[in-house]
């Protein structure tokens, strides 16, 4: 037995009209076929009260009706069919979308039921002498989309359509076509015109749009939701890439095209950069180019003899858990060169940890504080010629930490403090010392830390700011308690204080004075009062004779 492809007609119709993307096809479609048509314009209509589109174009028109209904068999020329791949499906987009049809061109019309010519029924072609005698008029009645719809639509579609296109007379705006005054240059993958690069940016880290035959790609740029001059505009070559079936929304192997599209874009700009860096001083090709050498030209980054200031940062506010992640890392105010870093001269520290402060890391912020050290703020290109400069402070390697210790120098008292939220041990020392293994010691006389021993107060340092070291301060609620944060500083510094007075009486003289509403008691007023506190803490206080 014998076996051939056999197609179900019905079926087949029935099943393309789920194929096509969204019911806006049809519009698009009758687009293209009046720029394959050869059209210098494209002119829409509607009449609200019957829900008629009217599509008018000045091309070649339609020399035989039948090609309309026709499935798979455009009916263009070799040429357009060469350059375009039209599917011959456009129609039935029409047919899908409106109840009926009307078809008028060089002469002669016809008059189509949208049932009826998608189960197979024919239509008759006749003359007619309201037909135009060029081009051609398509009126789609009892259509399934609002007046507000087709503006909306059009307006999307036309940004980068070659040929002018209107609605009731109004020329929709092509920012992205190729007559719209941007700078596009011929490329391997077709017309290209690379922001930053031919037109001016603000940022190197635009969007990419992709026009296939005109029309915009879903995936491009962030689809319609997104409208800024500043945009790569890519007018794909049709002969090299091909939408899918039916209606062209996306690219068949997109992925791959992708791919190739941006590798196009990063030649184009390492070209530019190329010549830009030989002509330009160092510093003004930094200045000028660095955000899109990062992206599209790493090896020039790696040529500076400096570490761009963007790459650097320094820790120049004091270490403190933030309540919402984030980093204390300053942003550094000059370039660092490559003389000061191979001589030694400088610290040049990792990214550290996570890049915000937590309970773990605040030896190493501290320790980058101290030793003014240049920590990066991002990676280097991978083979930059800092690399073998760049000292991990939390890892001598991989999986392998740094042993990190904080020595107290010259202890001169211990307690304990319990506030809010905060609560450890406190010693009192002439300063502390950061040891980490295989790095230089650094010595700090003027700020407190929180460390394994608890809050470690040099003689220098009065302020509680310390107890953010211990904790963020946020509650279940995910806020942050600013209140008892600043009652636990405050608290905090006075333990300090009173821990480091020799005198008792002038301790409890500043407890007392921190009693309110004393004066407004008349009972205590003239008194004079004994005091006594016993080892427990336990106070007992009598009139004195």
């Amino acid at each position: 037995m014998d076996i051939a492809l056999k197609v179900n007609q019905n079926r087949l119709m029935k099943n393309l009209k789920v194929a096509f993307s969204n019911r806006f096809t049809v519009l698009s479609e009758l687009m293209q076929n009046a720029r394959r048509a050869g059209a210098s314009k494209v002119e829409f209509s509607y009449n609200e009260q019957t829900n008629t589109l009217t599509v008018t174009d000045d091309g070649c028109g339609i020399d035989d009706f039948q090609n309309l209904l026709t499935v798979a068999d455009s009916g263009w020329s070799q040429d357009v069919q060469e350059s375009d791949q039209p599917y011959g499906m456009g129609f039935a987009s029409a047919l899908f979308a409106a109840e009926s049809i009307t078809v008028s061109s060089l002469g002669k019309k016809v008059a189509l039921n949208s049932k009826d010519t998608l189960v197979g029924h024919s239509a008759t072609v006749e003359d007619s002498p309201e037909a135009p005698e060029t081009g051609a008029e398509i009126a789609l009645h009892g259509l399934r989309m609002t007046v507000k719809d087709v503006n909306e639509s059009l307006k999307k579609l036309s940004r980068g359509f070659p040929l002018p296109v209107s609605l009731e007379g109004e020329v929709f705006e092509r920012p992205y076509a190729l007559d719209s005054g941007r700078h596009f240059m011929k490329s391997d993958i077709g017309m290209v015109s690379i922001c930053g690069l031919n037109e001016p940016a603000v940022s190197h880290e635009v969007v990419t749009r992709y026009f296939l035959q005109g029309i915009e790609l879903n995936r491009s740029g962030s689809r319609y939701g997104f409208y800024s001059g500043y945009a790569n505009i890519i007018h794909l070559d049709s002969t090299r890439f091909t939408g899918r079936m039916p209606d062209r929304d996306s690219l068949v192997d997109e992925e791959i095209s992708l791919q190739v599209i941006n590798e196009e874009i990063s030649k184009r700009w390492r070209e530019f950069l190329e010549g830009q860096f030989k002509a330009m001083t160092p510093e003004a090709f930094a200045e000028a180019h660095l955000q899109a050498a990062n992206l599209h030209a790493e090896h020039l980054v790696s040529a500076l003899p400096f570490i761009p200031k963007s790459f650097l940062g320094v820790v120049e506010d004091y270490p403190l858990i933030q309540h919402s992640d984030g980093t204390t890392l300053a942003e550094c105010k000059a370039h660092l060169y490559r003389q000061d870093i191979e001589g030694g001269q400088v610290l040049l520290a990792d990214r550290l940890e996570d890049m915000y402060i937590d309970g773990e890391n605040v030896e190493a912020w501290m320790y980058c504080r101290a030793a003014k050290a240049y920590v990066l703020a991002r990676n280097l290109p991978k083979g930059h010629w800092a690399e073998k400069h760049v000292v991990n402070i939390q890892e001598k390697a991989p999986d392998t930490p740094r042993a990190i210790n904080v020595v107290p120098v010259n202890i001169l008292k211990k307690g304990y403090f319990s506030g809010r939220w905060a609560y450890a041990s406190v010693v009192l020392c002439e300063k502390y010392r950061i040891e980490i293994e295989g790095l230089p010691t650094v010595e700090i006389h003027d700020e407190a830390i929180y460390s394994e021993h608890g809050f470690l107060f040099p003689a220098k340092e009065t302020c509680g700011d310390v107890v953010q070291q211990s904790s963020s301060y946020t509650n279940e609620y995910d806020e942050f308690a600013e209140g008892d944060r600043y009652e636990d500083g405050e608290d905090l510094s006075m333990y300090v204080k009173h821990l480091r007075c020799e005198d008792p009486a002038m301790i409890l003289q500043d407890l007392i004075s921190k009693v309110s509403g004393l004066k407004q008691i008349e009972s205590l007023l003239g008194k004079t009062f004994a005091v006594s506190i016993d080892p427990s803490g336990k106070t007992a206080v009598s009139l004195a004779a």
